[in-house]
């Protein structure tokens, strides 16, 4: 299977903002910031998928489906088609999280609670602000697993979202499995963000999105 990569239109800005204001606290703050003004959204998908189609964010089918005795059955029981495209948003992820020591990627669930932890552990490390759970991947972390591959695994998501962030002021985050964060550390790392990853077309693939570095400050 061919893939190619596309340049989206305003079409892929208003999508990503309904999931940024649908989305939890960090997410609400990167929409206040305006963060995706004068953004760059691309996806990737097969040849054959012409540019107005990958404009359909909420159609699937638009990847090749394993038979579904391969499905993936997560841990809550639910099966869901497997595809072979998470090498697009781990690549992405990989390249940012080696350009500097503190560039980290939080990712949101939006099916569990702060309650929830302990019940169903994930090999990553989870941080909670008030009832939210996010999952911070630093550098060290993705060299042993592809997050992106463990989330999806383990729970169905609603939407799937990664932020591409800075944590040079709080270092310490990475040294710890388990903790909150402070108002404070959430802001600065919504302001420090430059970039988020999104689930689309029925959560079969992602929406990247690059920030304009006058707005990741």
């Amino acid at each position: 299977m061919n893939y190619h990569e596309l340049l989206l239109d305003y079409r892929a800005q208003n999508y990503i903002s309904n999931v940024l204001n649908a989305g939890n606290s960090l997410l609400q703050m990167m929409l206040r910031l305006d963060k995706l003004l004068y953004s760059r959204i691309t996806t990737f998908l097969p040849t054959e998928i012409s540019l107005e189609s990958a404009h359909q964010f909420e159609v699937g089918n638009k990847f090749p489906i394993a038979e579904k005795s391969e499905w993936i059955v997560t841990e809550y029981g639910t099966a869901i088609p497997k595809t072979d495209i998470t090498f697009y948003p781990n690549t992405t992820i990989q390249r940012f999280l080696e350009v500097y020591e503190f560039n980290i990627c939080i990712i949101n669930n939006d099916l569990v609670q702060a309650e929830d932890i302990g019940k169903r552990p994930l090999k990553l490390r989870t941080f909670t602000f008030d009832n939210e759970v996010y999952y911070l991947v630093s550098q060290r972390d993705f060299r042993k697993l592809s997050p992106v591959q463990v989330v999806k695994n383990a729970q169905p998501v609603l939407n799937f979202v990664a932020v591409m962030t800075s944590i040079e002021n709080y270092p310490s985050l990475t040294e710890q499995s388990i903790g909150s964060f402070s108002l404070e550390q959430l802001t600065s790392m919504a302001r420090k963000s430059i970039g988020i990853i999104v689930s689309a077309y029925d959560n079969e693939g992602f929406l990247i999105c690059e920030f304009n570095k006058s707005k990741s400050t």
